[in-house]
């Protein structure tokens, strides 16, 4: 049976094949995946740790490792760990972005609070019953466990289901050998997709994908990767499901378009156009027009019971506008061309639009200074937008009224106003696309978000380029000519 006992948190080794990120080879390579699936909650937990100490009744999972079981491995409790092991230096913080000001209460801890993060009460196994102690994991964490007490990201449980269960998981595998392989992601995303990624979006785009592309199932496709001909098509799909610019919602369009602009080639499974078996379907014999004939018919549509004459002109089918891809380069230049600021305080808008305009298609060139245009087009919008409506509460002055608001928090309040009806803003479609777009304005890890933008400017490693800031403007920029308008 297991030993409870109370442990040195320097006595304890992080797992570095943790379920809920990729194997790391070190500690601190392991924390700092652990921070990137979930920013926000891994710094409320440092808070909470820097505030009140580790609580006495909250036992870690360790197991007995290596030779004569002297290393002890964190198999529950790993964020835990690794946030206590930060605060007191035993793994260096070098190349974490530590909010300053948790920089400044990890300075200021007190000897009190040091004192209770030095041990931790642990519930220790022996190697022998490492079995044990995966249902105990399988009943807190395990896919499809009823008794489940807290649930893992969509990652963790399906690498625990294919690991442990030997169960096929080929949405994980594809991503696995993606964070391996793939060019078109930053380092940021490559971290925190490693344990935060929208498996249940991508399980079914391959289940979709796989017969119109020739392929069996979502296990050939993947098995394909990253050798095969669909390589950069697959990348793409991927970057979009994880960026959260493909959703449920559009997968369950069951058209081939949802495929064809990520640059597949549809040619098995079902096809474009009418299906089998309808007027304008290939049939044998048909001359591969696509027109079908009636058994009997000549050529010249006569046939029995036929005058003879010519057969009635049928109208010609109205043409449908060609569709245009939205996640390119090309298409955000042509929205801004489009977009027309209104109202007073706007003449900066105008000529920051005009300087974006101007980059034209360079923008995988010139990226940066495309997205330092672009969050000024907001700022300056969301300032005038509150200065448009005095009545309203609306204000971009702090309360002590020297100092400006954030600007995530100003858009939030005109966001607010526009989608309660102040603004005669009741359309639905109006409604959903302003909220979206303020969603991703506020997601920190978003590519485009006031953080992200944010980020371009303090953060030396933050990068983005212009495929990347087609693929998300197009869901921001609803909400910059809303407050123009």
């Amino acid at each position: 049976m297991a030993d409870q006992r109370t442990i040195p948190v320097k006595s304890i080794i992080l797992d570095l094949k943790n379920y809920r990120i990729l194997p790391q080879t070190n500690e601190e390579d392991a924390l700092k995946a652990i921070i990137n699936i979930n920013t926000d909650r891994f710094w409320a937990l440092v808070s909470s740790l820097l505030e009140d100490g580790y609580h006495p009744t909250d036992n870690l999972l360790l197991l007995k490792s290596g030779k004569g079981g002297k290393d002890l491995i964190v198999k529950e409790g790993n964020r835990r760990v690794a946030a206590i092991k930060l605060i007191l230096g035993i793994v260096p913080g070098d190349g974490v972005n530590t909010p300053k000001n948790l920089q400044a209460s990890m300075a200021a801890i007190s000897d009190e609070i040091k004192g209770l993060l030095q041990e931790v009460p642990c519930l220790v196994y022996d190697a022998s019953e490492a079995d044990l102690l995966d249902k105990c994991i399988t009943r807190i964490h395990g896919k499809g466990d009823q008794a489940a007490r807290t649930k893992w990201e969509a990652v963790a449980t399906a690498r625990h289901n294919r690991d442990i269960n030997s169960a096929d998981e080929p949405g994980l595998d594809l991503l696995e050998r993606y964070l391996k392989a793939g060019k078109n992601m930053q380092t940021h995303q490559r971290e925190r997709w490693g344990g935060d990624y929208p498996l249940t979006i991508l399980n079914e785009a391959l289940q979709k994908l796989a017969p119109r592309i020739g392929l069996k199932n979502a296990r050939e496709v993947v098995d394909k990767y990253p050798k095969g001909t669909n390589r950069p098509h697959l990348e793409e799909l991927l970057l979009a499901i994880g960026e959260e610019s493909f959703s449920t919602r559009q997968l369950r369009v069951d058209t081939d378009d949802q495929f064809v602009k990520f640059g597949f080639i549809i040619n098995g499974g079902t096809p474009a156009g009418p299906s089998p078996g309808s007027s304008g379907a290939l049939q044998p014999g048909n001359g591969g027009n696509g027109k079908s004939k009636k058994p009997g018919t000549s050529p010249g549509g006569v046939g029995p019971g036929s005058t003879g004459g010519s057969p009635a002109p049928q109208p010609a089918a109205p043409k449908k506008p060609s569709a245009k891809a939205h996640n390119n380069p090309a298409s955000v230049i042509a929205a801004l061309k489009k977009f027309a600021p209104k109202g007073a305080n706007r003449g900066k808008v105008v000529v920051l639009r005009d300087e974006a305009v101007r980059l034209k298609l360079d923008l995988d060139g010139q990226p940066h200074a495309f997205c330092f245009l672009l969050r000024s087009m907001f700022e300056i919008s969301a300032k005038a937008y509150c200065d448009d409506h005095p009545k309203s509460g609306l204000t971009y002055i702090d309360k002590s009224g020297t100092r400006e608001r954030d600007l995530a928090s100003i858009l939030t309040d005109v966001t607010d106003h526009m989608t309660n009806g102040a603004s005669g803003k009741k359309d639905p479609i109006v409604l959903k696309r302003l909220k979206g777009a303020l969603t991703d304005l506020k997601n920190p890890d978003g590519i485009l978000s006031v953080n992200s933008m944010n980020q371009l400017v303090h953060n030396p490693n933050f990068s983005v380029d212009g495929q990347h800031i087609a693929i998300v403007f197009h869901n921001i920029f609803p909400l910059l000519e809303a407050l123009n308008e």
